[in-house]
């Protein structure tokens, strides 16, 4: 964990901000979203994409979120990628159990309605995995 983020009690993990919790809500409201839709939509005033990457590390290493990250094209390539293969190419997150049970239910347990989807969320990852190819993700957050 970086030293630049501040823990209050470092025995329940990651102390979330204001702007976790957003990220949390938005990503609960639209189910999943591109790392650069995040940062545009809740990280509008960092300047810099590596600390947003830094901050969604650490929401996923303390399990309140989840992300698929597409196969990359080896280095030594010839084919330039355009921009619609870049965006693709990105990190993509989603709320996982801790993530719904603390921010969105309060503390309380998750609901079934809850845990269908994210069962939901995570089948369609793992399918997108198993075929080796990116997400086409039309997002109408991405406009």
């Amino acid at each position: 964990m970086s030293s630049s983020v501040k823990k209050n009690r470092p025995e329940l993990g990651l102390y979330l901000k204001p702007r976790d919790v957003q990220v949390i809500k938005t990503l609960w409201r639209y189910r999943i979203a591109r790392e650069s839709t995040l940062h545009r939509r809740c990280f509008p005033t960092v300047a810099h994409q590596k600390k947003v990457q830094a901050r969604l590390l650490q929401l996923c290493e303390e399990k309140y979120l989840d992300r698929y990250h597409p196969p990359t094209v080896h280095r030594t390539s010839q084919v330039p990628l355009s921009s619609t293969h870049r965006d693709q190419r990105q990190m993509t997150y989603w709320v996982e159990r801790r993530g719904a049970e603390e921010v969105l239910n309060g503390g309380r347990a998750w609901n079934e309605a809850q845990q269908d989807r994210i069962r939901s969320t995570r089948r369609l990852f793992r399918r997108w995995e198993s075929r080796g190819e990116p997400p086409n993700l039309n997002h109408p957050l991405d406009i």
